[in-house]
């Protein structure tokens, strides 16, 4: 195993990715103090695990993170990566190459893995334990290591043995057991306490347990009876109402098919409304379509007049170029004439002159020589004849061109004229477009808003109408429930029977007086009618009458008839009794709502009545209000807003049956919440109504307005239209404007450039004063010749004037030539242009006929969808007409169905009391009790049974039925307490055994060791010092695994002497030999060295490096050094430097037998 390869980054002051490849062998590292080469031996450390931030020289774990300098900011982040070689298998784990990660946050988030998978600290840890690279290791030494190995106590020193023995495994395990074994002793404590103060519960509570027992069966030999009594009057009542329940079901049938049948006619109304709306959205849109095409046709109609008018425009100068032939012909034919003129004279004027050149040439001899000479004088002005004559050519060139570039420059100056003009016609007609464009657009606009007006105006319609439709279904089901309570009301249902018959004999005027049941006396809100009801009980059935004496004759005529019993409340007999001081106390408890008498509404007469009743009851939000009220204040009764009584005794009275019961109370509250309901219903129905006729009002409006503005902006496109044509048009002639003026002003560059080119000016004045001089001379010796040179230059001037003309006649010839080149061209240029615009005008003619067919066809589509709109309509209203007769006569069905509703209450009525006694009384629901119909004898004399049983149980006095489970619980709870504690004492053993195992491996391997370690300690000593002794020695020999470890040493020629008084190169040549020793007997696959021969002079250092380099050949050498000594020994060398201030830089060395590349780019996977 060996560190093959190391990558950091942000770690103290490598700033920058640095990752360099490590060969076996020694590596060393040289560079200036302060430039970062221990902070390279921190981050191989940091990396392997290390947590102590002291060894890591920094005063917190952030410190670790570089902090920036004076040209970099500071980094996120610091990450160590260390690749190991894993081929020997050292590290236990199925890798041939191991990374392993390290790296913190400037947040605090620490991040560990190995080979890329997460992983903790511990685990980085274990996985180093036994390689000689563990946290107690001796692999990382420095200077103050040294120090520490010699200095250190002698306990601290045995750290360094542990690890070469490899028994800090062992320890840390043991360490573990120790915890486990006193957790395991504390646990055993506990469980002792726990058994011993249960078993002195258990005799008591098992007495108590038999007394229940008895209790129990008492109780349900009661029950047993009672209950059977009960059944057998449910069942009888259960049956009948079952009878009742089948005529509804039929009943309700019919009544279901025609609701069936409504919602099925207002589901074809819907979908056929849908419908209506879809086709008005199509019609809209087909009727868009068809304004768009006929926009469309005028506009290409509109093109087709423009481009016709363009072609007229083309004809026309076809036309005026055609009759410009003739004169341009005429030109042309005059210019030849004048030219062929030109050059017959020219032609006739040299002949001239040649004759009269060959007369002078037969002058005598005697004037041969002035003769030369006035030869040659002739010559010369010949030639400045020539260069005159050029010259003339030229200036009737560039007069010629003068004249083209003043009818170009009249041109331009015409064009130049007209071009702003034209520009700002085309402003003109831009703003004009634009207006007209920005009227359309704002018709646009508010046409798209209006659009979504209706829009959403229709989908709030349909929303509300689909709410109407639920509100109408629920009103009725609310009126149908209205009814049947009313009925039910009216038939005095739930009274008892003795008040029944005195309100009907009432009614029938058999008896005298005003009597009124005390639940229809009263008002109660919704939330508290089943607390009042609770709270009243069967008071509830009582009459209130205004004196005693009518009490008196209802109770006599009960008594003659025979028709029940019944309790009255005269008014005439009732005080009203103010709350008493405690029960103001009792109803500023927290939970406590109000007095049941504060919570209802009456009429002034009859409050005594109820103030007697409910006066003292007072009404809580919840049960455990209630229970902790009647423990701390013991008020008399308390009543719960679900119906839960607790009683003065501390009985409490609770629960419900599967088929909840309604009172008076409860039905006289729903009756006034329903009445409460239909009125918002209707009130909603009314404002929808309303909503309804001012969103018709509000379509409307917008309709007409969208008509309006689609008016409006027809009207505003036509100006659109014309403004956006006349605009294309005044571009296309700016357009064409500006490419004639850029030509022209090309072709007087041109010009220019040609007048610039000019021919220099001959002045022949001096030629012809020496031609005039010979000429003299001659005229002196010879009349004749000079008579021949008049002749001649007469001649020779009628020959420069003819070339003058020449060269004029033919620049005219080739004007005219260019004008007619150029009449023939446009000519050419016309006839396609006039072919293009009329197969243009053939493609817009096409495009309008088919827009117009298209307008035909959205039409004839228009057309359909609105007749398919009537029809549906008409459909509709068919549809309405058959859903208002299925509505009738579902009101019709449900009025019958109301009458059997209110037979099946009054059973309903019998069959709930019944099985609400069941409930309260034994806590047997209904469906139970009919299961258990044929389950229960009820015994002749079933009412002795029943008195018995309850003296035998109220002679028993209080029973503490929890007394059995209890028993059980404790009996369960010791049988599992002992096994718990079984368990207990078995771990405590199995661990015991462990540490004594533990102890026994740990002093085996530490005895081997330490004797090898002394062993090899004495050799390498007198290895290094060259001579001397030295060994290590147990300070109590009798405790092996805790004794501290003692280093004697006896330095060559001296005295055995404490570590203490040894020089500081002593002290390092020492503890080397001690670390030496430790590698020999447990190698390290890496030691890093930091300037550990720094205090050592030259031969001590010698010995050190030769020894150094003896190990070598096992085990990998990092070497922080400065000393040229120890480098030389080093195949493998690097150097750190600081390039830039506070940032530190790695650099190899390229030795002859180094191969340690450093690497900056990353190229070998990140754990």
């Amino acid at each position: 195993m060996r560190l093959k390869r190391v990558r950091i980054f942000g770690f103290k002051t490598f700033a920058e990715k640095t990752e360099f490849s490590l060969d076996g062998g020694i590596v060393a590292v040289v560079g200036p103090n302060g430039c970062g080469k221990s902070n390279l031996v921190d981050a191989i450390l940091w990396g392997l695990g290390e947590g102590s931030i002291k060894h890591l020289r920094a005063s917190s774990s952030q410190d670790v993170i570089f902090s920036g300098s004076q040209n970099r900011k500071p980094v996120g982040y610091a990450e160590v990566s260390l690749c190991f070689d894993n081929e020997d298998g050292t590290l236990p784990i199925e890798a041939s190459e191991v990374w392993i990660t390290r790296r913190l946050t400037r947040g605090g988030d620490s991040d560990y893995s190995i080979n890329r998978q997460s992983c903790r600290l511990k685990d980085i840890l274990e996985l180093l334990a036994d390689s000689g690279l563990g946290r107690a290791g001796y692999a990382i030494v420095g200077q103050k290591e040294i120090d520490q190995a010699l200095a250190a106590s002698a306990e601290d020193r045995r750290a360094w043995i542990d690890e070469a023995a490899g028994v800090q495994r062992y320890r840390a395990r043991k360490v573990e057991s120790l915890r486990r074994l006193a957790a395991a002793r504390d646990s055993l404590s506990r469980v002792d306490d726990i058994i011993n103060e249960l078993e002195s519960q258990r005799e008591p509570l098992r007495e108590e347990a038999e007394v229940a027992v008895r209790f129990k069966q008492l109780d349900a030999a009661l029950r047993e009876v009672e209950v059977g009594l009960l059944i057998r009057d449910l069942c009888g009542a259960v049956h009948e109402l079952q009878t009742l329940e089948e005529k509804i079901a039929q009943s309700g049938q019919l009544v279901e098919r025609e609701r069936v049948n409504s919602a099925r006619l207002e589901q074809e109304t819907e979908e056929s409304n849908e419908r209506i709306r879809a086709l008005d959205s199509q019609v809209e849109r087909t009727r868009t379509l068809h304004q768009d095409q006929m926009t469309l046709q005028e506009r290409a109609e509109a093109n087709v007049k423009i481009t016709e008018e363009k072609i007229s425009s083309l004809i026309a100068q076809e036309k005026n170029l055609k009759e410009d032939e003739k004169t341009v012909s005429n030109r042309l034919g005059e210019a030849a004439k004048d030219a062929e003129s030109a050059i017959a004279e020219v032609s006739a004027e040299i002949e001239a002159l040649e004759k009269i050149q060959l007369e002078s040439a037969g002058a005598s001899s005697e004037s041969k020589e002035l003769s030369d000479r006035l030869k040659q004088a002739e010559k010369d002005l010949q030639e400045a004849r020539e260069k005159k004559g050029l010259r003339m050519k030229w200036e009737a060139e560039r007069e010629a061109q003068e004249g083209r570039a003043r009818l170009l420059n009249r041109e331009i100056s015409g064009i130049e004229k007209a071009l702003p003009q034209l520009g700002k016609d085309i402003e003109a007609a831009r703003k004009d477009f634009e207006v007209a464009n920005a009227a359309m657009q704002e018709h646009d606009a508010a046409l798209g808003r209006l659009q979504t007006t209706v829009d959403q105006i229709k989908k709030d319609e349909d929303r509300e109408s689909a709410k109407m439709r639920d509100s109408l279904a629920e009103r009725a089901s609310l009126d149908g429930r209205r009814r049947g309570i009313e009925a039910t009301l009216d038939a005095h249902e739930g009274l008892s029977q003795g008040s029944r018959a005195v309100l009907e004999a009432r009614d029938r005027g058999l008896i005298r007086g005003d009597f009124e049941s005390v639940a229809d006396a009263i008002d109660v809100d919704k939330e508290y009618s089943l607390a009042i009801e609770t709270a009243l009980g069967a008071s509830a059935n009582d009459l209130i009458v205004d004196t005693d004496q009518d009490a008196k004759h209802a109770v006599n005529w009960l008594k003659e008839n025979r028709a029940g019993r019944c309790t009255f409340q005269p008014i005439s007999l009732m005080r009203r009794n103010d709350p008493s001081p405690e029960l103001r106390r009792v109803l500023d408890e927290r939970g406590v709502i109000n007095r049941a008498s504060d919570l209802v509404r009456c009429e002034r007469r009859v409050e005594p009545v109820i103030e007697s009743l409910l006066g003292r009851i007072v009404i809580v939000e919840t049960i455990d209000d209630a229970l902790k009220l009647a423990k701390t204040s013991g008020w008399s009764r308390m009543v719960t807003l679900e119906g839960e009584v607790v009683h003065s005794s501390g009985a409490v009275t609770g629960g419900q049956t599967q088929r909840q019961s309604y009172g008076i109370v409860q039905r006289r509250a729903d009756l006034a919440e329903i009445e409460r309901e239909i009125a918002e219903i209707d009130k909603l129905l009314a404002g929808a109504d309303q909503r309804k006729q001012k969103r018709a009002k509000e379509i409307a409006e917008c309709e007409a307005l969208m008509a309006d503005h689609r008016e409006q902006r027809q009207v505003a496109k036509e100006p659109a239209d014309e403004a956006e044509h006349l605009l294309k048009a005044l571009e296309d002639e700016l357009r064409d404007a500006e490419r004639q003026l850029h030509k022209a002003k090309h072709e007087i560059e041109q010009i220019e450039k040609g007048a610039q080119a000019g021919i220099d000016d001959v002045d022949i004045t001096a030629f012809e004063l020496v031609r005039d001089e010979c000429l003299k001379a001659v005229a002196s010796k010879s009349a004749d010749v000079e008579q021949a040179e008049v002749r001649l230059r007469e001649a020779q001037e009628r020959v420069r004037q003819a070339q003058i003309r020449q060269y004029a006649s033919e620049k005219r010839l080739e004007s005219a030539k260019e004008a007619e080149h150029h009449r023939e061209r446009r000519l050419e240029n016309l006839g396609p242009e006039r072919d293009r615009l009329r197969k243009h005008v053939e493609e817009l003619r096409a495009e309008a006929e088919t827009h117009a067919k298209e307008k035909q066809t959205l039409m004839v589509s228009l057309t359909a969808l609105t007749k398919e709109r009537r029809e549906l309509g008409e459909h509709v209203m068919k549809i309405q007409e058959e859903l208002k007769q299925a509505r009738a006569n579902v009101m019709a069905l449900s009025e019958s169905n109301h009458q059997n509703e209110l037979s099946r209450a009054r059973a309903e009525t019998k069959r709930a009391t019944l099985a609400e006694r069941l409930m309260d009384a034994y806590g047997l629901s209904e469906t139970d009790a009919l299961a258990q119909e044929n389950m229960y004898e009820v015994p002749a004399d079933a009412q002795t049974v029943v008195g018995r049983l309850r003296r035998e149980i109220k002679a028993m006095g209080d029973v503490n039925t929890g007394a059995i489970e209890a028993f059980e619980r404790l009996t369960e709870r010791l049988e599992s307490l002992s096994l718990q504690r079984d368990d207990i004492m078995k771990g405590i053993e199995q661990v015991e055994a462990s540490i004594a195992e533990l102890d026994k491996l740990t002093r085996d391997k530490f005895v081997s060791t330490f004797e090898a370690v002394g062993a090899e300690f004495s050799v390498m000593f007198t290895l290094l010092f060259g001579g001397g002794t030295a060994s290590i020695e147990l300070t109590d020999p009798a405790k092996v695994l805790e004794s501290g470890v003692e280093i004697v040493v006896q330095l060559p020629g001296k005295k055995r002497q404490p570590l203490q008084l040894l020089s500081g190169g002593e002290r390092s040549l020492c503890a080397s030999a001690f670390l030496f020793a430790l590698l020999k007997v447990k190698p390290a696959p890496l030691v890093v060295l930091d300037e550990v021969d720094a205090p050592l002079d030259g031969r001590n250092v010698e010995r050190f490096a030769q020894t150094l380099e003896q190990f070598s050949e096992l085990i990998q050498f990092v070497v922080i050094t400065h000393n040229p000594t120890t480098i030389e020994i080093a195949p493998n060398l690097f150097g750190v430097t600081m390039q830039e201030a506070g940032v530190s830089t790695l650099i190899p060395m390229k030795l002859p037998e180094s191969k340690a590349v450093i690497v900056h780019e990353a190229d070998a996977p990140v754990a």
